[in-house]
This record gives structure tokens, C-alpha cells and sequence, in this order.
């Protein structure tokens, strides 16, 4: 996508991937296909989510290019149909700056080997075939298809060509872009027949071109044939700037020289590293192989201490086990106590309150009352027999006589049904009784308990049916189904907070905020580039200012030097004077003292105007300094001074300002869709650990998945409620059977003891019990016999004592009345009086011995806590969750056995073969280090040997590639020096006499150096300064 350009390209992204023109020279400024980078200081930009990396067009800030002259070459399009990582990308180059930038992997050093490819094909330079297989297999297209790209550049005459190359066919095309005409036959080719495009375009071969002009992140292959640099000397002297092209060339093969090997006869480098590794490596293969025969009995000692430990933690574990399932039982039995203990506690309480209102009732006349009502009943029931007898005794009389015969005529065919039958006999009734009637009711329910066995595993099966392997015993559905409910709130919460806030930011940013976008990031080094070309204006400034005042005294004592030298002159003519003339003493004095003075006056002055000439010459550089510093600092960002920069800083904050709203949703908007996408991919690959097909990232398929959970939820359930219907219903059915044939045993059993006929239990049984219910009626019938004529007895004289019991029961009324009136009970009828009176004394009972009772319970409890009960009950879960943590881990056997010793026992036990086992840990890990340190000492024999092997060819491939830098630096030197010598001297006359016209007396002298550079001497100066 292309960008517009900023206004303030930054120097570094400049010097980085700056894209100067191709030119036929090899020796030229080459420009590379791509920079790839993951420095996040250098990549100021974010790539979009939906691309793999994004590039960007810049102009350069080397202004002067365009005039360096020369026919070149610009790439301005690749289409890569298959290459590598990359699959249908079409990329577009700018005029300009190109910069890649892209997260790794991202394909930026395939784009490059894309370009390179392009131009040179897949074959290297010395034609192996080898090497040619090697990298098409390497670059070809990891997702298959066409293995092939295109590539378009533009002459300086605006000739577009388009070059097409089939990768797997090896063949090239070669077409102009803007006829369509095909040019591959106006190139070259090599003995193969391989088209010699980018030797003929670019003057070199591949191996040289991917080592000078075009530089990989990660490799810089090696130059190994030096006709090759021989060569490409050669064209560096056609070159408009042999010296500076061939010194950077220089330059950049001592870099590489020193970077890949070192520098010569140094102590340091990759070369001087190998060769004290490989000294170290022979060193250590010595001392393994010395110190191997310890390794074994060091292990042999690791693995008997190791077997002691893991059986003394066997033992720990099972003493554990043991200790925990005391303390469990324990627990348990304090547990049911305390619980016992508040459960009667509690219904005695509850009992007391029911009759807490007849606290006070009289229970110490009990006795009285009830010795007076037993009185009183019998006496009004004496009273009425006698009466009703003395009234009814003739026709009852009678009627006793007969009902006395007929019961002695029921009572012999009674006696005839029930012979055979004893007291011992009917004292076995209610067993055989009870057993009949179970069998009958088992027999009755085994039908019902069979169909219910059968109808539950019917629908058991009918619902794991509807799910194949989807429910079982170990798939808990109900689970699942709120994991995923919880992920999908989850998601559905953020997928509509996502697509609101797309909503509100918008389907996509303009170019124009695209752009702004990118130019935030830039502009946050601003403040700190006007800080700096402020403090350089300053410096400037301020060493001005300084030069000025030193000129100002450079000027006041050239007049101090000058009135000393007139001094000293005056003084020699007064001397030479008094001396001639014979002058007096005092005046050859004066004019000694005016001598001193002023050679000291003309010394003083000179020494000062030099310090002043001095410090004006150190002010003056100190001011260019600071120019060329503020020069640096501004000139990346296109601009002459710090206050254009801060109003070019301003125009941007006020873009910003105006443009914030909309960066700013948009930014939440792509936070938002990022965390639903998390969130959806979380969902789809929950629902896909548990066997169901992943729903598309839509709502309709992520509801119908939710849908179909809850059914495997619902119907999990169902399916374990009718599964452990069928196994109750299935233990039932056979408990029921065992139990029915179990009675019939018993019965059959007592039937045979009794003497009864054992054809059919059943019949037996019902024969026997009709026996028994016979000669039990006869028994009631003769009894009944006895009563009647007891009865006849009694009332043949009943009214004798009629009167005397009225009389006694009047008197005990009224006993009992004295005695129920301080009770409050006042009724005059004595029955319901009495009825009241026994309801108050059962209460009054009752509270009495529910305070008893309670106050028994009470001292039971003692003083233990009020939540013992809560303690113990935590106590015993517990001890129970630890016990069945630890018990799969133990043998069984074995805790069985610990169980029967005491909790103090156990403990001791545990505690000593607790320590037993940290001494043998402790025991272990001294081995295990001691061994770990001599196996460290020791090292690997074989992969030592291996490693020193590797390291001596990698030491030869070392000292093979350092003499090849070696002979190239050494050619180069001399083609270089040669080119110096014949093309420097020529130039430097012809500068030398064009420059002195054009001067104008501005300058005293004009110097050209060995390198071309021009110095100029003023007229107050003394020395060249270059310009």
C-alpha cells in the first residue's frame, strides 16, 4: 500500500535502507532489495493485523544523487506467484526510499532472495549443480504451486522491462512493458544456456553482488575466487568515483575480515576463539576419559540409596494411612456422641416447654385423689351392677343359660377342628403367620420389580442411542455445560462490545489518518531535536559573542605593543645620546628605565595579542562545531533552524488534535476485536477437546453448539438417573428372590418341626394357621363358659349392698371436691373433674421429669464448647478427604495390619521411619551431586570427540576464507593505489588552475590534497582549512 511521503525522513531510516540507482559499474553504490528489521527502536510503524509485513516509500536526503550522472536501472514492481513463504504477493517500489518491515518470519529475507533471484536465476556463479537443487528445493513454495516470479524495472531512458522466470523450468523472459516486444535474445547466455540477465545489467556476478552491494541481516558470504576481484577492480577505474567506491569496498571487506575471522596476528576474533576452544575441548577429552571409571560405582551407590528411600516412603505412607484412619475413627466416635447428646438435649427441651404452666401443680396429693377416686368408682359402679342386677336378673339369668349352651356346642366342633394342636404349636403361629405373609407379598411385588429393572435399562439405552460414545459414567455433560456457558458469556460479551466499537470507529481509517498514524510514533523524538538544535543555536551564540570580545582585546593591546616598541626606541636614542654626548648620570638612567619598560610593555603585548589570536581561532571552530551539530541534528528532519522545526511540530499536534477522536476509536476498536478473537478461539477449542465438531467464528453456529451441549447435558442426566434406576431396581429384584426363597426354607424348615404335611409350604402353612385359629377360639369359648357362670354367681344377689355404696360414694365426692378446689378445677361432675385433674398431674409429671431429665444431660455434656460438635464434624471431613488422598497410594494389606496398633505406637513408628527416609534422601542427593559433578567433569566422550572434530574443519574453512580476505584486501589495495596514481595527480592540476580565477582575492591560497579536498588559507590566517 502506498503511503504518502513524510515531510521529515528520519537519518537513520535513510542510512539504513536508502535506494540509490543501479548503475553498470559493479564497483557503484548498490541498493538492496529489502531491509529487514525487528528492532522495535527502528520500526516506528504498526503492520496491520490482516497483512504479514507492510513497506513504505520515503524520499531520500541525499539531494545530491540525482547529479552524480550515469545510466542506471530502478526495480518498481515483483509479482511472486511462488517463492518460498511468500504466495501471490505483488509489491510496488517508490522513486524513492523503500523500507519492509514486518514481525519474524514475516517472509522480509525471502523478499529479498525473491529480488536477487530474479536477476540472477537460481545458479551460482561456479554453475554446481548441487548448489542449484539445494536452494530450489530450499525456496520452493511451502504451501505447492507455481514456483515462479516477475520482476519490472526502469532504464534512465524510461524503458520499463518485465522480467518472467519459471523456476521449476529454469527458463527465463525477458519483454518491454510498454510495446510488449520480446527482448530475452538481446541478452546474453552462458555455456549451460542460462540467461545472463543481471551479470549484463548490473557488470558483476552474483556472488559478488550479494556481498557488496546487496547485504543480508544475518550472512555475508565469502569471496573465494580472486579473478572475480580482480575483475570488478578492473571496472572499479571506469567508475566517476574510483577512490571513494574502492576505499569503501576496502572498508567494508577489513569489516567483514575482521568480523567473520578477526583481525591478523590479534588475540581476538572468531579464529583466535576456535583455536582456544579447540585447545579447551582436547583438554576436557583428556580428563573424561581419566575420569570415567568412577561413574559406575558412584551410580551403583545412587541406585541402592534410591531403593532404600522409595521403600522406607512406602512404609512413611502406610504408617500415614494408618495414623489418619485412627484418628478418623476417633473423631467418628466423639462425633455420634456429641451429636446424640444435643439431639436429647434439644427434644427434652422442647418437651419441658409443652408444659412449663403447671409448674406448681400440687403433685403430693396425687395419691389422696386417686386412692378417693378408686373409692368413689367403685362404690357408683357397685352401686349400679347391684341396681341393674337387682332390676334385670330374671331375663338376664336366662339369657346367660343359653348363650352358656351355645357356647359349649362351639366349643367341642372347635375342639374337633383343632386336634393336633398344642400349646407348643400355637406358640409357633405368628412365626409361621409372619412367614406366609412375607412370601405372599413377595410373590406379589417380584412381577412389578421385575418390569421396573427392565423399563429403566430400556430408557438407558434408548438415550445413549441418541448420542453414540458421547455419554457414559466418566462424561459429565453438566460440567461442560457450564464451562461453557462461562467462555461463551464470555465471548459473546466481547464480540458485541467489538463490533459496537468497530461500529462507532468505522469500517476503516482514510489514507490520510492512515498516514497520521504512522507519523505519531515519528514525532514523539521531536521535543528532544528541538531541545538539541536550541542548545547548538545557543552554542553558536555564545562562542560569537566570546570571539568578539577577544578580538576587542587583540585590538586594545596591538596598541599596548605598538606605544612599547615607540617606548623602547625613545629610549635607545636618549642612551645612545647621554653616551655620546657625556650627558648626566640620572638621564642614562631615565633612559635604561625607559628601555625596560618598554621592551616589557612590547613583550606583555605580543604575548597577550597571541592568546587573543589564539582563543579567537578556538572560538571560531568552536562555532562551526556547533553549526555542524545543528546541521546533523535538523538536517534529517528537512528543516534550517529549531523554530521552523517546533511550527512543523505544532501543525502536527493540531492534526492531531483535530483527528485524535477517530484514531483513538479506532485503536479500541482493533484492542476489542483482538480480545474477541481470543476469546472465540478459546470456545472452539474447548468444544473440540471434547470430540464435537468446532463451530464457526459465527453467533448461528456457536448458539447451535450450544444448543446441542445442553442436550448432551440434559440428556447425561436422564441417562444416569434411569442407569442407577435399573441397578437399584436390579438389587432389588435379586434381594427380593433371595429373600423369598430364604422363607420358604424357613418355612418349610418349622412346618417339618412341627409335624405338618411338607407337600406345598403354602397349603401347609394355611392349614396349619386354620388349626391354630380353631383350637385358639375353642380356648376363648371355654373361657367365656367360665366368665358366664361366674357372672350367674354375682347376680343372683344384687341388691344387698346397694344403699351402703351410695353412702360411701356421696362421702368420697366430697373428699374430692375439698381436694380439687385449690387446683382451680370446680366442675361439680366428678368425671369431669377427675378427667381435668388427670390432665394436670400428666403435665406436671412430664415437666418434672423433663427438668430431671434435663439437668441429667446437662451434667453429661460437662463443660465442653457449645461448637464441639461443628469442630468435630470439620475434624472428621477432614481426616477423611486426607484418608482418601492417601489411600490409593498405599497397599491396602499393610494398612490393614498398622490399624490394629495404637495412635502412640503408630506415631513412634512413623516418626522413625520418617527420619530413616530423610537420611536416605539426604544420602541420595549427596550421590546424585556427586555424581552429577563427575559426570560434568567427564562430559560426553564421543560428542567431545565429535565437537573437536567439527571445531578443526571449521578451523581449516576459517584459515581458508581468512586468506582469501587477505589476497583480496591485498588486490584491491594495489588496484586502488594504481588508479590514485594515475588518475590523482592529472585531476589535481586541472582543479588547481581552475580554482584560483574564481576566488576574487576572498582567499590568500587555495591547496588540492592526495584525496581531492579543497583547503583555503585567508589573508589573516596562517594555516588551510578545508572547505
Amino acid at each position: 500500500m502506498d503511503l504518502p511521503t513524510s515531510r521529515f525522513p528520519t537519518d537513520r531510516a535513510s542510512a539504513m535502507t536508502s535506494t540509490p540507482r543501479l548503475r553498470n559499474s559493479p564497483a557503484a553504490a548498490r541498493w538492496c532489495a529489502s531491509s529487514s528489521t525487528t528492532n522495535p527502536s527502528r520500526d516506528r510503524t504498526k503492520t496491520p493485523s490482516g497483512e504479514r509485513f507492510s513497506w513504505r516509500s520515503m524520499p531520500s536526503t541525499n539531494e545530491r544523487w540525482a547529479a552524480t550522472g550515469g545510466s542506471g536501472m530502478r526495480l518498481t514492481r515483483i509479482e511472486i506467484e511462488g517463492f518460498g513463504s511468500l504466495q501471490g504477493v505483488d509489491l510496488r517500489f517508490g522513486p524513492a526510499m523503500n523500507l519492509v518491515v514486518g514481525p519474524n518470519e514475516a517472509g522480509k529475507s525471502t523478499l529479498q532472495e525473491a529480488i536477487v533471484t530474479g536477476l540472477y536465476g537460481l545458479r551460482s556463479g561456479d554453475g554446481a549443480r548441487a548448489a542449484t537443487v539445494e536452494r530450489a528445493d530450499r525456496w520452493r513454495p511451502w504451501q505447492g504451486g507455481d514456483f515462479g516470479l516477475a520482476l519490472e524495472f526502469e532504464l534512465d531512458d524510461g524503458t520499463q522491462l518485465r522480467v518472467e522466470r519459471d523456476l521449476d523450468a529454469e527458463t527465463a523472459r525477458v519483454t518491454d512493458v510498454g510495446t510488449g516486444a520480446d527482448l530475452t535474445d538481446r541478452f546474453d547466455r552462458d555455456a549451460s544456456g542460462v540467461l545472463q540477465l543481471g551479470r549484463q545489467l548490473l557488470g558483476v556476478s552474483r556472488d559478488i553482488y550479494t556481498n557488496t552491494a546487496c547485504i543480508s541481516r544475518s550472512e555475508v558470504m565469502r569471496l573465494e575466487d580472486a579473478g572475480s576481484i580482480k575483475e570488478v577492480i578492473v571496472a572499479l577505474a571506469d567508475s566517476a568515483h574510483p577512490d571513494r567506491t574502492a576505499q569503501r569496498v576496502l572498508d567494508r571487506l577489513r569489516q567483514e575480515r575482521v568480523h567473520r575471522i578477526g583481525k591478523p596476528r590479534g588475540r581476538s576474533g572468531p579464529l583466535h576463539d576456535l583455536e582456544s576452544r579447540l585447545a579447551e575441548l582436547e583438554r576436557q577429552l583428556g580428563a573424561a576419559r581419566q575420569a570415567r571409571a568412577s561413574v559406575d560405582e558412584l551410580a551403583q551407590k545412587r541406585e541402592t540409596v534410591g531403593a532404600l528411600t522409595e521403600a522406607e516412603l512406602g512404609i512413611v505412607q502406610t504408617l500415614d494411612a494408618a495414623v489418619l484412619a485412627s484418628r478418623l475413627e476417633e473423631g467418628r466416635h466423639r462425633l455420634e456422641r456429641v451429636q446424640a447428646m444435643e439431639q436429647a438435649i434439644n427434644e427434652e427441651r422442647s418437651r419441658q416447654e409443652e408444659h412449663t404452666r403447671f409448674a406448681m401443680f400440687p403433685l403430693d396429693r396425687q395419691s389422696d385423689v386417686q386412692e378417693l377416686r378408686s373409692h368413689l368408682r367403685a362404690t357408683k359402679e357397685a352401686q349400679e351392677e347391684f341396681e341393674r342386677r337387682a332390676a334385670d336378673v330374671a331375663p338376664q339369668v336366662r339369657q346367660l343359660e343359653a348363650e352358656r349352651a351355645k357356647l359349649d356346642a362351639d366349643a367341642q366342633g372347635y375342639e374337633t377342628r383343632a386336634r393336633g394342636i398344642d400349646s407348643a404349636a400355637l406358640t409357633h403361629e405368628p412365626a409361621v403367620r409372619e412367614l406366609l405373609s412375607a412370601l405372599n407379598v413377595g410373590d406379589a411385588q417380584a412381577p412389578e420389580g421385575h418390569l421396573r429393572a427392565q423399563t429403566a435399562a430400556e430408557d438407558a439405552r434408548r438415550l445413549a442411542e441418541r448420542h453414540p460414545g458421547l455419554i457414559g459414567q466418566n462424561l459429565d455433560w453438566s460440567t461442560r455445560q457450564r464451562e461453557f456457558q462461562r467462555v461463551y458469556s464470555e465471548w459473546r460479551e466481547r464480540h458485541t462490545v467489538a463490533l459496537e466499537a468497530r461500529r462507532r470507529a468505522g469500517a476503516e481509517l482514510p489514507p490520510r489518518l492512515e498516514q497520521l498514524k504512522h507519523d505519531i510514533s515519528r514525532y514523539k523524538e521531536v521535543p528532544d531535536v528541538i531541545k538539541a538544535g536550541q542548545h547548538a543555536e545557543e552554542s553558536m551564540r555564545r562562542e560569537e559573542s566570546m570571539a568578539e570580545r577577544a578580538r576587542s582585546r587583540q585590538r586594545t593591546f596591538l596598541g599596548a605593543m605598538l606605544g612599547g616598541l615607540l617606548l623602547t626606541a625613545l629610549a635607545i636614542l636618549v642612551a645612545f645620546l647621554a653616551l655620546q654626548g657625556g650627558m648626566p648620570l640620572y638621564l642614562s638612567g631615565a633612559a635604561f628605565f625607559l628601555l625596560g619598560m618598554g621592551v616589557l610593555s612590547t613583550g606583555i603585548g605580543i604575548w597577550v595579542r597571541g592568546a587573543a589570536v589564539r582563543e579567537v581561532d578556538r572560538r571560531l571552530r568552536a562555532k562551526d562545531d556547533a553549526r555542524q551539530k545543528r546541521r546533523e541534528i535538523l538536517q534529517p528532519w528537512g528543516v534550517r533552524s529549531s523554530g521552523e522545526l517546533q511550527q512543523a511540530l505544532v501543525e502536527h499536534l493540531q492534526k492531531v488534535r483535530y483527528d485524535a477522536t477517530r484514531l483513538e476509536l479506532d485503536r479500541q476498536a482493533t484492542e476489542l476485536e483482538e480480545r474477541a478473537q481470543v476469546a472465540g478461539r478459546s470456545l472452539r477449542e474447548l468444544v473440540g477437546s471434547w470430540g464435537l465438531p468446532q463451530p464457526a467464528p459465527t453467533e448461528e453456529a456457536v448458539d447451535e453448539t450450544a444448543h446441542e451441549i445442553e442436550s448432551l447435558a440434559q440428556d447425561t442426566l436422564a441417562w444416569n438417573a434411569a442407569s442407577q434406576r435399573a441397578a437399584e431396581a436390579s438389587r432389588t429384584e435379586s434381594e427380593m428372590d433371595q429373600r423369598r426363597e430364604s422363607l420358604r426354607q424357613q418355612l418349610h424348615s418349622l412346618l417339618d418341626r412341627l409335624g405338618f404335611d411338607r407337600r406345598e409350604a403354602l397349603g401347609a402353612a394355611r392349614d396349619f394357621i386354620a388349626s391354630c385359629e380353631a383350637a385358639r377360639t375353642a380356648q376363648q369359648v371355654r373361657t367365656r363358659i367360665e366368665q358366664l357362670d361366674a357372672q350367674l354367681d354375682q347376680l343372683r344377689a344384687p341388691g344387698q349392698r346397694a344403699a351402703a355404696e351410695q353412702a360411701k360414694a356421696e362421702e368420697y365426692a366430697g373428699q374430692l371436691s375439698a381436694i380439687y378446689a385449690p387446683a382451680g378445677i370446680t366442675d361439680s361432675d366428678m368425671e369431669r373433674a377427675a378427667e381435668a385433674w388427670d390432665a394436670a398431674v400428666g403435665h406436671a409429671q412430664a415437666y418434672r421429669a423433663s427438668s430431671a431429665r434435663l439437668a441429667e444431660l446437662e451434667a453429661q455434656r460437662g463443660t465442653a464448647p457449645a461448637d464441639e460438635g461443628t469442630s468435630l464434624r470439620q475434624l472428621v471431613e477432614d481426616l477423611s478427604r486426607q484418608l482418601g488422598d492417601v489411600s490409593p497410594s498405599v497397599d491396602a494389606v499393610r494398612a490393614a495390619e498398622f490399624a490394629a496398633l495404637p495412635l502412640a505406637e503408630l506415631e513412634r513408628q512413623r516418626d522413625q521411619h520418617r527420619g530413616a527416609k530423610e537420611r536416605a534422601q539426604e544420602e541420595r542427593a549427596r550421590a546424585e551431586e556427586l555424581l552429577n559433578d563427575r559426570l560434568t567433569q567427564i562430559g560426553d566422550v564421543a560428542s567431545l570427540e565429535e565437537e573437536i572434530a567439527t571445531a578443526r574443519e571449521q578451523l581449516q574453512d576459517l584459515e581458508a576464507e581468512a586468506h582469501a580476505y587477505d589476497l583480496a584486501i591485498e588486490t584491491l589495495e594495489a588496484a586502488a593505489k594504481s588508479v590514485r596514481r594515475a588518475v590523482i595527480p592529472r585531476l589535481k592540476s586541472q582543479l588547481q588552475g581552475q580554482l584560483a580565477p574564481i576566488t576574487n582575492g576572498r582567499y590568500r591560497d587555495v591547496r588540492i590534497g592526495e584525496d581531492l579536498a579543497l583547503s583555503v588559507r585567508t589573508q589573516d590566517q596562517r594555516g588551510f582549512k578545508d572547505v
